[in-house]
């Protein structure tokens, strides 16, 4: 038996939809928070001191190619905040929350390396003077 051409089965024209949501959508939210906790530690690992409160939300953002990013966006544009590989950061980003990131992890650690020097050093001065006293008192 076929169908005439006249006749309608009642079904829209096209069998799918443009904005599908199993074309798309494919990351539980428990997965997008883990994401995004991912990506707050490898930003600390950089910026210990970052600001939360001050970067503003992050977000997962679609990319073209169907891959997503961690984004933020401040106004109507949004930043990328890390490059394809996951790890490095982007410039633009960097750039524009600045004040939020605070000073490198590498420029902390250059500074505090020659403040434990000046303890040890101080500390070495202090157990010195302790026993000449100790040999002075005897």
């Amino acid at each position: 038996m076929s169908t005439f051409p006249h006749e309608k089965s009642g079904l829209p024209d096209n069998s799918y939809q443009e904005e599908s949501p199993l074309l798309g959508g494919f990351i539980h939210p428990d997965d997008e928070k883990a994401m995004i906790e991912e990506g707050w530690e490898n930003i600390k690992k950089i910026y210990p001191n970052a600001n939360r409160a001050k970067l503003g939300p992050i977000k997962l953002g679609e990319e073209k190619g169907n891959q997503t990013s961690l984004i933020v966006k401040p106004g109507k544009k949004e930043y990328r905040i890390f490059q394809k590989d996951g790890v490095t950061l982007q410039k633009s980003f960097i750039k524009l929350k600045e004040s939020a990131l605070g000073r490198k992890a590498n420029f902390i650690v250059f500074e505090d390396r020659d403040t434990i020097r000046e303890m040890k050093q101080r500390l070495v001065e202090a157990e010195n003077q302790l026993q000449q006293a100790e040999t002075l008192s005897s």
